[in-house]
């Protein structure tokens, strides 16, 4: 299970990007931490 803490952090940085910037953000933002990436925690509030 991913750091609740970091996992609000990025959440939160990514709100503030335009829809078009968030998924690179994302993806560079979680390196190989695969529980972050795009389709899975973030990627999922996201897409909400």
């Amino acid at each position: 299970m991913p750091d609740f803490a970091k996992l609000q952090s990025l959440f939160d940085q990514a709100c503030e990007l335009p829809a078009k910037k968030q998924a690179a953000f994302v993806d560079e933002a979680c390196g190989d931490d695969a529980e972050l990436k795009p389709g899975s925690q973030i990627g999922s509030g996201l897409a909400s």
